[in-house]
């Protein structure tokens, strides 16, 4: 029995040794977009053809009509619900979720430019096509925002599409939001289930991440496609006549076809061999050198393709090139040490346990505080026995002292408590197996995502308990029947 526990951190290293070419982890997928949170994290071919067709909306597009189903606020009382956009005023159409976290860090910043500018005929709508029970679940959730002496119009950085929200609230006004439903009362935030403005801005100009923003200028013409969190420079320019659309539109076809290549690129990850989509990552980076966040994507593609072709190597068996080239590709400490995780694995499963105990020595010396790898390290050896049950008592027991010693540093773990038991089980020590596995399930609760997992190791040792008493038993009678009397 593979545990649950084990799969989940397992997994990565074992990757490319059991799978072929396809594959793409979902924390690298959505690293390739372009935007900070994925609606969907890689584009199928079929995704990918249609989306292209579709991308027909784009700078000094007329800007559709928003059809929007239920306003939740309308900036209290500010504004009244119209599908049309009027002449000289500007728009700002925000797409998010409820499940976004660059969404909701987003929200301050909203209340704010909706606030400041308002009377400069600035109206922000914000639009999700999720249903109107988890919007309103949402809206009554605490609201509490982060300190933070940056200056409401400071330039954004990247980090400011992942952080927590920060506490950006309307200045004119004394009492601060307690909740989202009140941080949102300053815009006009709206829910369109039927998708239908999703489907008129978001698939008709190609965007595929949350949130997104389309600047809608005095002409009712779109001027600018983007993060909100970078809204300031170019709605003070529209704001001002100032802003050169033209200019902003030759940028942002050239990051439309960098995205387009990163989607193919993505796809080919999936599809084929490493060395070839090595060579289209290099073409790409070259290509588009000048454009630094989607250089960023690239760069770590690049290195998961680095990371699975010496990974195929070495499921090939090749592992002496496999080095030979980690070392000529100078991995970043990230994907080196998954590829030493890789090593590790080959060698429990192709056996050669005298090289595994070597690399386990080696990682430990070089991590001696990394709780999390010593956990990995355990769960690949427990695994191994489990597939095969033949593996020595001394990788066995390397496994196991690595269990015991990062529960001693976190003793109330329930998780690294069950690792132990599974290893003591390996090493035979089932009563001890037994005892850890209950505690490990009266301290995670009956009712945890793993308890199930822990109740069927227990009913498996259980056999293992009898077997091993009846045999003492059996021991007792025969020393009792050739006692001499």
């Amino acid at each position: 029995m593979r545990s649950v526990f084990g799969r989940r951190i397992f997994g990565l290293a074992w990757l490319c040794l059991t799978t072929t070419a396809g594959g793409l982890p979902t924390h690298q997928a959505s690293a390739i977009e372009l935007s900070p949170t994925t609606v969907d994290s890689v584009a199928t071919d079929d995704e990918s053809e249609e989306a292209e067709e579709q991308e027909n909306l784009g700078i000094g597009s007329t800007a559709p009509p928003i059809d929007i189903e239920h306003w939740f606020s309308d900036a209290n009382g500010r504004f009244e619900p119209n599908p049309e956009f009027e002449s000289g005023k500007v728009y700002i159409v925000e797409f998010w979720a409820t499940w976004c976290g660059p969404c909701i860090a987003s929200m301050p910043h909203l209340a704010t430019l909706q606030t400041e500018l308002a009377d400069r005929d600035v109206q922000v709508i914000s639009v999700t096509y999720e249903s109107l029970e988890k919007v309103e679940t949402f809206l009554d959730r605490e609201y509490k925002p982060k300190p933070s002496a940056k200056s409401t119009h400071e330039p954004a950085t990247d980090d400011d599409a992942t952080s927590e929200p920060d506490e950006e609230t309307d200045s004119k006004t004394e009492t601060k939001p307690s909740t989202y439903r009140e941080l949102t009362s300053a815009y006009c935030l709206t829910a369109d289930p039927d998708a239908s403005v999703r489907e008129d801005y978001m698939v008709a100009s190609g965007r595929t991440t949350i949130p997104t923003a389309f600047l809608v200028g005095k002409s009712g013409q779109i001027e600018w496609i983007g993060h909100p969190m970078s809204l300031d420079e170019p709605l003070a320019a529209v704001l001002d006549d100032a802003w050169d659309r033209d200019a902003f539109k030759l940028a942002y076809s050239r990051e439309l076809e960098c995205k387009q290549a990163v989607r193919a690129i993505s796809i080919a990850l999936r599809t084929d061999a490493p060395e070839s989509v090595l060579a289209e990552i290099d073409k790409a980076l070259e290509e588009f050198a000048d454009l630094e966040a989607a250089t960023g994507s690239l760069r770590s593609m690049r290195e998961y393709a680095v990371f699975r072709n010496l990974s195929e190597k070495v499921q090939a068996g090749d592992v002496d090139q496999a080095m030979s080239l980690a070392k000529e590709a100078n991995l970043n400490p990230r994907w080196e040490d998954r590829f030493e995780d890789v090593l590790f694995a080959h060698a429990l499963k192709v056996q050669d346990y005298d090289k595994a105990i070597e690399l386990l020595e080696l990682y430990i010396e070089q991590s001696p505080k990394d709780s999390i790898r010593k956990r990995l390290l355990a769960t690949m050896i427990v695994d191994q026995w489990e597939a095969t049950p033949e593996l020595p008592s001394d990788v066995i027991d390397a496994g196991l002292a690595l269990a015991e010693e990062i529960l001693d540093q976190r003793p109330a773990s329930s998780l690294y408590r069950f690792l132990v038991a599974r290893l003591q089980r390996a090493s035979g020590d089932i009563p001890a197996a037994l005892l850890n596995a209950e505690t490990a399930l009266e301290e995670s609760g009956k009712t945890s995502r793993y308890a199930k997992e822990i109740e069927k190791f227990i009913a498996e040792i259980n056999p293992d308990i009898e077997a091993e008493q009846g045999s003492d038993q059996a021991a007792n009678t025969q020393e009792l029947e050739t006692a001499p009397e």
